[in-house]
């Protein structure tokens, strides 16, 4: 099922192929239960140093596997606490209240930050809103870059968060950004920040 979901998406991207992988590899414990039983405990060792074999060959020949190993030891440095951290960060260097215009919403809820609800899907809906009718915008709550200056005017955020999404789908938001206000990168510059000036 869940390589099945893998093809849904229409952009195909490698990581999407992960979910599956526990799952085949759960799904050789039940054969290998049964073979044990099958042919009796000398020839199930003799099966399974083969395949602890095969496994070692495959980390001799691809030696990365064991670095990323060594990401287990430093939960600082996983993405999930990458993520709250910085997103803790960019909410104390907020000063102004208001929601946060961004197509990464993730940032600005993990840091207690209000966003607009028409952006909360991030550029999914975004992308494809200004092909949605009147009434289908306001049934799913979306906007897409036609209304974003609108959005802007009646609401101004407290800040704008751009990530490294596809420049065509950023463009409108750079666009409305006043290039005068206050900015500070993240993450090795992968984010960046435009901060409401406060005064």
């Amino acid at each position: 099922v869940f390589l099945i979901i893998a093809f849904i998406p229409p952009a195909m991207w490698q990581q999407y192929f992960a979910p599956p992988v526990p799952f085949l590899l759960i799904s050789f414990i039940f054969p290998l239960f049964y073979f044990k039983k099958l042919i009796g405990i000398p020839h199930f060792l003799m099966v399974f140093f083969l395949m602890a074999a095969c496994s070692l060959m495959s980390i001799i020949n691809q030696p990365q596997i064991l670095q990323r190993i060594e990401i287990l030891r430093n939960p600082a440095g996983w993405q999930p606490a990458k993520v709250h951290n910085i997103s803790q960060e960019i909410s104390q260097d907020i000063k102004v209240q208001g929601p946060v215009l961004t197509l990464a919403p993730l940032y600005a809820i993990e840091g207690g930050l209000q966003i607009y609800p028409q952006l909360s899907c991030g550029p999914f809906a975004y992308r494809v809103a200004d092909m949605l009718s009147d009434t289908e915008r306001k049934i799913t709550n979306t906007i897409g870059p036609a209304e974003l200056k609108e959005l802007f005017e009646e609401t101004p955020p407290s800040a704008v968060i751009l990530v490294s999404e596809p420049s065509d789908l950023e463009e409108e938001i750079r666009a409305v950004v006043n290039k005068n206000w206050p900015m500070k990168t993240y993450d090795s510059n992968n984010i960046t920040v435009y901060f409401w000036p406060s005064e």
